[in-house]
């Protein structure tokens, strides 16, 4: 008998250190990526990213590495890259060498900061 208990935990141990946790959202029910934590699938649907105003985008105190919301007030995506917020239409970014200014060129505007 306590071979039986003890031969069943040995099971239960190995298969479960070998289940991975993946999540697949889909309309054909496949199987998710292995390199994907969560793995969303369709042909006639999309993603809705968080959609906010700048004052709600601008609330969130301590926003993790790779959030990614829609700010309605200027209709553009933004992600925290660890350090400060950026709008991911973005084509380039100048710094000022001699200021602590930065021009920013999007496709539909030039801001400064």
């Amino acid at each position: 008998m306590k071979k039986f208990i003890l031969l069943t935990m040995l099971i239960v141990v190995v298969t479960s250190a070998t289940i991975d946790a993946q999540v697949g959202i889909n309309e054909d029910n496949s199987q998710p990526d292995a390199t994907a934590i969560l793995d969303v699938k369709s042909t006639t649907k999309g993603v809705l990213i968080p959609r906010m105003t700048s004052t709600q985008k601008a609330a969130i105190t301590t926003p993790a590495t790779g959030l990614i919301v829609y700010d309605n007030t200027i209709s553009s995506f933004w992600y925290y890259n660890g350090a400060t917020q950026t709008e991911m239409s973005l084509l380039y970014s100048i710094r000022h060498k001699n200021t602590d200014k930065t021009l920013h060129i999007h496709k539909s505007r030039v801001r400064m900061s």
